[in-house]
Formats: C-alpha cells, structure tokens, sequence
C-alpha cells in the first residue's frame, strides 16, 4: 500500500512517536511483569496513533478472552463497553486478525456501531484498528485501537508502529510468561525439595528413634550406600562408612562374616529376601547385635543387581530374650545337679558308713586306720560338693528361722577376717533399720563366706571389701529390672571388692555351675552356683556388676520379713549318739543305705524291721502294727513316696510318728523346698551320730 504524501510536521511527529516506541521496545523487552508489560503496551499504543482509547485483550483460551488492560477509558465508558461485549457474540474485527494474524482497520465516517459488526448500543466508533499481540509461534491476543483524534482514521503509519509494538509485545509477552512459568515452577521445585527434605528428617527421625538404618549394595559394582542413622548403629561417623561389601564384612564380628556371606549368596541363588542377625563390633570394642532384612532388584535381564535393605538395634532384644533363657537354662542345669547329687548322696551314705564301722573296727595304732580317716575326710569333702549342688538346684532342705541380717553380718565378720587374710580391709557399714529376713542362717553364712572367697582371689594383691546392708523397696517397674522378681520391700546385702574385676561373657556365666575364671586347680566353679542356689531358694535376687580393672559388686535382695515368733530351729548334733529300744519300721529302696541304717540303729540298741518299698512296708506294717513306734522311710521311692505311705499308716494308727529322709525333696511334702516346723528330716548323706539323733528326736516328741 503507498503511503500518501505528509507534511514535514507529521514526518517530525511520526519520527518522534516512533523513537518512543523504540524506547519502549527496550523497556518492555526486560519487563517479567505481564500486566505492567500490557499496560504500557496500551498506553503507548493509543499515545503513537493518537487513538481515542485502546484495550489489550488476552485469549483465555480457544474461545474466550479476557481485558487486561485499557488507555483513555473512564470506568462508566469501560463497564458500558464490557456489559456491551459480554451480552454480544464477539467482534469481527477481533477475530480476523486472530484468525489471519495480521492488522485489520475500519473506517466507519456514520460512526454507527452496527456497521462494522459491533452491537448497537455499542459507544460510537469511526475507526478502528486491531492488531494482533503475537510472538513468531503464537497468538496471545490483540491491540484494539479506536476513533483516531484528529482524522477519519487510522493510518498505514499508525498501523507499523502499532503492528511494531505489538509484536514485541508478544516476544516480551512469550518471555514474561515462561519467566513467570519458570518461577512458578521454580517455586514448586524448592517447595516440593522443601517437602522432601522434611520427609527426609521424618524418615532419618524415625530410623534414629528406632535405631534402624537403610542400605544399598550394587551387586555388579559392588559399591555400598547407607543412611547416617545406619552408621550410627556400627559406632560409625557419616565420614566412616564403608563403601564395599569387604569393608562392611570387617565390622562383623570374626564368627559371624561367613553366615552373613552365605546368607547373601543364598537369597541371590534363590531370588528371596535376606533375613539375618549378626555381632559388629565397634570401634571401641564392644559387641552389639543388628537384625537386617533386604531384598533384591533385578535389571533388565531379570538378573539381580541391586540388594536395599534395613538393618536395626536389636540389642535390648537380645538382652531381654538372654533374660527370659537364663532361668530356664538355670533351671534344666539345676534339675540335673539335683538328680546326680541326690543319687550320689545315697553312694556316699554308703561310703561314709561303712568307713566308720570299719574304722571302729581298728585299733588306734593300726596303720590302716589312717587310710580309712582320708576316706572319711574325701566322703566329707565329696559330701559338701554335693550340698553345694543341692543348694544351687535348689533342692536342699531350708530349715528357715527369722534373722536380723546385721547381726549374722557382725557375727560373721571375725571368721570372714580370718578367711580373706591381713592383706585385705574389710568394711562393714550396716543399716539402722531393722533388717530381719526368714532364712537359714547356715546358709546365710555360706553366701557371706563364698562371696568374700569369691572377692579375696579377685585380689591377690590385697585390697578392700565392703560389706553393707540396707532395706529397699523394689516396686513394679523395679522388680521388672531384676527378673521374676516379686515387688516389696527387701533387705540388700551388697558386697563389694576393689579386685580385677570381670568382662561381659563372665559376667553372663559366673552364676553357672563349675564355671570359673580362676586357673586349673585353685577352684570348683561352685561357690558362686551356690550362692545363686541358695538366694533363689530364699525367695531373693542376686545381681552382679563389673567391669574389668574396676572390682565387683555382689547385691542379694532377701524378702524383708516382718518381726514374729522364730521358727522352731532344728540343728542336728552330730557328734551325740543316743540310744533306745523302741521298734522302727525303715522303708528305703536303695540297698546301701538301708542296710547301713540298720545297722546304726540296731547297734544303739533299736529293733528295727526293714522294708525296700512301700507295698513292702505296708505288709509288714499290718503284721507288727502293734509293736511300731516310728516310721523312718525315704521321700521318694519306685511306686509311692514316703508321705503316701505315712498317710496310709497313720491312719490305721493315729499315734504313729515319722521321720522323713532323701537326698533332696522336690514334692509336696516341703513346699518350694522349705521343711514345715512340725516335720522331721533327715539330709543325705547322714552320718551315724546325725540319724539317731534325728530318731530320737522324732520317738521323743509329743
């Protein structure tokens, strides 16, 4: 299209209008705002072209739009043209430069609405230009222009500039977008790194809390990855971690690696998960468990590559299960000490017996006197061995009394100097409260005397021992600490050395019977075993604490008892031998012993009838009923036991008296092995001068 022919002050005016558009072409190139760009798009349009208003309008989509910005409008013009505009099908003018990408002008000289396709009610129009805002790849909109001032219309001038304009409105248009797209999801990106990152500290939280730990082995690379909360549970900084499964192995302790290996080569082989528990051992040397399972990830090839994988603490697990296995352990190790002991009590009444007929038998001057005394002495010894089995099974008979434990301590403390040498200071520091427990005070004495053993060779320098007593209250969470331990109030014997102490795997064992940490030779392993025996026999507990270099401490918690009559005492004399001439009905399956017994009896001047069973007894029992005055039977015997076999005598003579014998008693007749104070008993092995006196006692009483 020619241009017609300008005056120079329309060529001024022109050149002027369009170094401001160029100006504005640098602003609007750098602007990031979309409406500020369209804003000054449309002001500077309407000022180039000297139009009466114009209105930049963006497509909301493929069939709306939607004003964004306006120049020389008032708001009365403006909401007149928009409610015109909302109620109308649209502009055609708009659409063909839409649809054609290119200017469209309109001169309408009647100014009449309807004539260029407007509403009409629509404000006057006499020109009209629309321009398309639109970068090289897309259309974003148009410039509507309207009712040049000063002309009929707009010119092919006008239409440059405004074409110029709006098309570096729409370059700057595409940028502001894809900036603010950018920044939106820019903003979306830090907020979804934020989310992870938070989730992250959850998840890392959560592992720490529940001391557990995530890794990941490249099977083909062989490089290993893990969580910090994992090297947390091998003692390890971040910095520390291994990076290789060789490196892993060697924080496994040495017996566990090849179990461990296995265990992955056999979930690989047969394409399941890894379940296992291991030892690692820490950089400081100590030993903890982890429980680990993982699973694999295979490649393309269906091959596995990969192995992911959580492991976790499960030390207090372990600790708690070596908890709940100790008594049970105890117990099956106790329930075959019992049975030897009470079989080999029989052998050694045997022995013992007939070592003092035949002693008897000898002159004092008769060398083989000598050999039979060391018999006598190795049946004694042998003897005391086995009441330490007895009282570690917890199967010797207590023969309870009430004692105040300061007192026994006192008491005790002469002999206990004695016993642990010059070398060594002993300290006592009692309790002011009263400290009364019901327990046999020989066996009271014996837990005394072995731990201070126990503590004097842990010393052989010398050193110090401490002896304290005091009362505690052991409530439920307390009590849970300790075991199967009842709440209540308990007296605690603490003893306490300042020697070589113990290591953790002692520790775990020192209450087994015939272990022991001193060398070949200097110990049975049972003074401890003992003590445990005889603490749970008593209804207590007995904890130790130690660590190497830095001594032992021994607590005994004993049921605390409340003042009251003292139990009847029965201590048998041993060295007295009293007589009689009553008959005795004595019932024992074991051949040795019944025959030894006889004779002791009958030689201190009894008329005995001898039965190896029950159904034995009780025939001879209806023959001689008259002639009986003491049952003396065993407790436990093939068929019946000795309480049975009394019930059913006495009741066919209510008079008759009893006294019960065995090598250890765990039935009915003794009560968590506790001996009633109107019951005679007779321990295995016994000697000569032990069961008559007990004979004695039993015709005697009333």
């Amino acid at each position: 299209m020619a241009l017609a022919p300008r005056s120079k002050t329309d060529e001024f005016d022109a050149r002027e209008r369009a170094a401001a558009i160029v100006g504005l072409v640098h602003q609007i190139a750098a602007e990031r705002d979309t409406q500020v760009l369209l804003d000054k798009v449309c002001a500077a349009a309407r000022e180039a072209t000297l139009a009466e208003h114009a209105i930049t309008t963006i497509l909301a989509d493929a069939r709306a739009s939607r004003r964004v910005a306006t120049s020389g409008l008032d708001e009365n013009a403006l909401r007149q043209i928009e409610q015109i505009e909302m109620a109308s099908a649209g502009e055609p003018a708009f659409d063909r430069a839409i649809a054609e990408r290119r200017p469209v002008r309109l001169i309408n000289p009647e100014g009449r609405p309807e004539a260029i396709g407007l509403p009409e009610h629509h404000p006057p129009t006499y020109s009209a230009l629309v321009v398309p805002i639109a970068s090289p790849t897309f259309v974003y909109g148009c410039l509507r222009l309207r009712n040049k001032r000063g002309a009929p219309g707009f010119t092919d001038r006008d239409e440059e500039l405004a074409l110029a304009l709006a098309s570096h409105a729409g370059i700057a248009y595409e940028n502001a977008k894809l900036y603010d797209d950018l920044r939106h999801r820019r903003a979306e990106l830090e907020q979804e790194v934020a989310d992870r990152r938070r989730a992250e500290e959850r998840t890392q939280l959560a592992l720490t809390a529940a001391q557990m730990g995530v890794w990941e082995l490249d099977l083909v690379d062989d490089r290993l990855e893990w969580s910090d909360a994992l090297g947390a549970l091998f003692g390890l900084s971040p910095g520390q971690a291994p990076t290789t499964y060789d490196e892993f192995a060697a924080l496994i302790h040495p017996d566990d690696r090849v179990a461990a290996r296995e265990g992955i080569e056999r979930a690989i082989a047969e394409g399941s998960d890894l379940v296992n528990e291991f030892r690692t051992i820490w950089p400081d040397g100590t030993t903890h468990w982890i429980a680990g399972r993982a699973r694999l990830v295979s490649g393309e090839g269906g091959s596995p590559t990969r192995m992911i994988g959580v492991s976790m603490n499960i030390g207090e697990r372990k600790s708690l299960e070596e908890q709940l296995l100790q008594p049970h352990k105890m117990e099956a190790v106790g329930q075959l000490a019992g049975g030897v002991a009470h079989d080999f009590n029989n052998l050694l009444t045997v022995i013992h017996g007939h070592a003092h007929l035949l002693s008897r038998t000898l002159t004092p001057d008769d060398q083989r006197r000598t050999d039979v005394d060391e018999i006598v002495k190795a049946a004694d010894h042998a003897a005391a061995l086995t009441r330490q089995l007895l009282a570690f099974s917890r199967k010797q008979v207590l023969q309870p009394e009430l004692l105040e434990v300061n007192g026994l301590v006192i008491s005790t403390s002469k002999m206990l100097r004695r016993l642990i040498g010059e070398d060594i200071e002993l300290v006592t520091t009692l309790t002011l409260a009263p400290a009364a427990v019901h327990a046999d005070a020989g066996q009271l004495e014996q837990i005394l005397m072995n731990l201070a053993v126990n503590a004097r060779d842990a010393m052989p320098h010398g050193g110090r021992l401490s002896i304290e007593t005091g009362i505690v209250l052991l409530d439920s969470a307390s009590a849970m600490q300790h075991g199967a331990v009842r709440p209540g109030h308990y007296v605690l014997l603490t003893v306490t050395d300042n020697g070589i102490g113990m290591d953790e795997q002692a520790k775990h064992r020192i209450f087994e019977p015939f272990f022991t940490t001193k060398e070949r030779g200097r110990g049975t392993g049972l003074g401890l075993a003992t003590v445990y025996g005889i603490v749970k026999q008593s209804g207590g507990h007995i904890c130790v604490d130690s660590e190497v270099g830095h001594g032992a401490k021994f607590k005994v918690y004993l049921p605390r008892a409340e003042r009251g009559a003292i139990l009847e005492h029965l201590m048998e004399d041993a060295n007295a031998s009293p007589t009689g001439s009553e008959s005795l009905l004595l019932v024992e399956d074991e051949h040795g012993v019944r025959s030894l017994s006889r004779v002791f009896l009958e030689r201190a001047g009894y008329r005995v009838i001898d039965a190896s069973d029950p159904q034995q007894a009780e025939d001879l029992f209806r023959r001689h009923a008259d002639r009986i005055d003491l049952l003396v039977t065993d407790v436990i015997m093939p068929g019946s036991s000795g309480p049975s076999l009394f019930a059913r005598l006495s009741a066919e003579r209510p008079s008759l008296r009893v006294l019960y014998m065995s090598g250890y008693t765990d039935n009915a007749l003794v009560q968590d092995a506790r001996l009633p104070s109107d019951i005679l008993f007779l321990q295995k092995p016994f000697s000569a001068g032990g069961l008559l006196c007990k004979v004695r006692e039993a015709l005697d009483r009333r």
